[in-house]
């Protein structure tokens, strides 16, 4: 079992699932266990930000380029957020498994918000 975690994932293959996270081991209220490194962090210091994840991997596309979301923990509750077109039983199974998302890291439900909003827009077509 993985250990429970928090943090932004993209999918860059939607028919095979192809992953690629930032995460960082947490409690089940979402407090970091393992802190990141700062500078994929957000400006306030509590969560990832998608965009200074991706330049400090190096990546040359533009962050907004593959769909993306993130995982947000709180009260032993899990939301994955991300765009529509990752619904899928396959990648909310790989996402959930990813970040350790279960009963025996005292998760006690999963919810995906599929949002089509512009803040989970992005380019490549599959």
């Amino acid at each position: 079992m993985s250990a429970l975690k928090r943090g932004v994932f993209w999918v860059t293959d939607i028919e095979n699932a192809e992953l690629i996270i930032a995460a960082a081991e947490c409690d089940t209220n979402g407090r970091f266990i393992t802190p990141p490194a700062s500078e994929m962090l957000a400006n306030s210091g509590c969560e990832f930000n998608h965009k200074r994840v991706w330049k400090a991997h190096g990546r040359r596309e533009s962050y907004n380029f593959y769909p993306r979301g993130r995982v947000q923990i709180r009260r032993g509750k899990a939301v994955i957020y991300c765009n529509p077109a990752l619904c899928s039983e396959r990648i909310i199974s790989r996402v959930t498994a990813a970040f350790g998302l279960c009963a025996g890291n005292g998760i006690s439900s999963v919810r995906v918000f599929a949002d089509g909003s512009e803040h989970y827009k992005y380019f490549v077509n599959f």
